[in-house]
């Protein structure tokens, strides 16, 4: 196992392949734990910056709210519960990952078929489809409700 003068080898001599593994396994375990790190910093700082907008947000509103006469300020904090209403009944169906609900759409699509008689193939047949027209017609009304 002769080298050529002023050539290097790749790995030093002795060296075995197990302390590598060992050591691309540390690595990997410590970029896991940075990008878990990161991750909960990146969440910390949404959080934050979202806080802040919520706290800037409702300062308006009240602001808004001392320029108002009585009947005004009913109006409006009865039509700010009411898109609560609406803001949380969206989130908790993006949570549960119903994305038909999130729009208050039912999605009563069912499929029948395919069918074969004899060498024929009939359907298959969907029925109750949701277009993508409505979908994007909830939509519009949607971001006017909010």
């Amino acid at each position: 196992e002769k080298v050529a003068p002023g050539a290097s080898r790749s790995m030093p001599k002795g060296a075995s392949g197990a302390t590598f593994s060992k050591l691309e396994q540390e690595l990997k375990k410590k970029e896991a734990e940075n990008a878990a790190k990161r991750a909960a910093e990146e969440e910390e700082q949404d959080s934050k910056e979202a806080e802040r907008i919520r706290l800037k947000r409702e300062a308006a509103f009240e602001a808004e709210l001392k320029k108002m006469n009585e009947e005004q300020r009913r109006a409006a904090q009865k039509q700010k519960a009411k898109d609560a209403k609406v803001v949380q009944r969206i989130l908790k169906a993006s949570k549960a990952g119903k994305h038909y609900a999130v729009l208050g759409i039912r999605n009563l699509e069912v499929q029948l078929g395919p069918y074969y008689i004899f060498n024929i193939s009939i359907g298959p047949i969907v029925l109750f489809r949701v277009k993508t027209k409505e979908i994007k017609r909830v939509n519009r009304n949607l971001a006017r409700t909010v």
